[in-house]
């Protein structure tokens, strides 16, 4: 190569490692997962940090040619996910200078990640000032399973022609079981909505039933000693939660009332913000005045 033309290459080279180093310090983007199995139709849910090191506020934006947050996913097989969400799915955000801001992404919501599964991918953040400029978070990886029906009813929405089916699932990732329920529309088959109600102990089966306004009511029990009565609307919504302890007639059940309404017999209503304050108030024998001990 002539001498000159690979000085000047060179400092081409260096000048633009140099500006490279410098952009990357700009920002930090940081995606994180709560847990890294989920049940299929459930949300997958990730949190994005952005970090700004700019030395100044960035306004993140979009337009409508492209996102300021885009995901790569890929399936197990290395083959990328095509997105059917558009650019002004994700609202702007201001990141003031030498400040973290997160937003809680459904990936279920702009990817088709219901299939069973592996997956794994990133985020970018793309610069407002050129849209060229990107910034790519660290790796995450989930999976995407299917759950075991422990329980299964067709109702009416009441006050509506449309139909649901209701289903109680049980799924387990080798640590720990946790109850499912889903919500079918009738007419489409579409899945309306599919969450966790929480950790459940197997040993005891959980209940399920339906009341009079068509409304699901699902007992399980949550710890050794606590369980937990949890109402759903026909539309996949968590409409009560109680808590409730074993009483002195043996362990809580679910009982239907002759006026349709469901509620948990045979148990104790348990407050455990109220049991944790009671516990407060009560002093420890070394907190006793002298005197109590004469």
């Amino acid at each position: 190569m002539i001498p000159h033309l690979r000085s000047t290459v060179t400092t081409v080279c260096l000048g633009m490692a140099a500006l490279a180093s410098s952009l990357s310090a700009q920002i930090e983007v940081k995606a994180t997962m709560s847990k890294r199995d989920y049940v299929a139709n459930e949300p997958v849910m990730v949190t994005i940090t952005i970090t700004n090191r700019a030395g100044r506020d960035l306004f993140l934006h979009g337009n409508s040619r492209q996102s300021w947050l885009d995901f790569n996913i890929k399936n197990d097989r290395g083959v990328p996910l095509s997105t059917f969400r558009g650019s002004e799915g994700f609202n702007a955000v201001n990141v003031p200078a030498g400040r973290s801001v997160s937003r809680t992404v459904d990936l279920s919501q702009s990817f088709r990640v219901t299939t069973l599964g592996r997956y794994g991918g990133y985020a970018s953040v793309r610069m407002p000032d050129d849209g060229e400029t990107v910034y790519s978070s660290n790796r995450i990886s989930f999976a995407v399973s299917s759950a075991r029906a422990l329980y299964a009813q067709k109702i009416g929405v009441p006050g509506s022609d449309t139909t649901r089916e209701y289903r109680v699932l049980t799924f387990s990732n080798g640590n720990k079981s946790e109850l499912y329920v889903e919500v079918e529309d009738g007419k489409t088959g579409r899945i309306l909505r599919t969450f966790s109600l929480g950790e459940s102990l197997m040993f005891r089966k959980p209940e399920a039933t339906v009341d009079g306004a068509n409304n699901l009511s699902v007992l399980y029990l949550n710890t050794p000693s606590v369980f937990v009565h949890a109402r759903i609307s026909p539309d996949g919504k968590l409409i009560g939660r109680e808590l409730f302890k074993r009483g002195q007639t043996g362990e809580p059940r679910l009982t239907t009332f002759a006026n349709g309404e469901v509620r948990t017999a045979g148990g104790v209503p348990y407050d455990p913000e109220a049991e944790q304050a009671q516990q407060a108030r009560v002093r420890r024998i070394s907190e006793r005045p002298p005197f109590a001990y004469r």
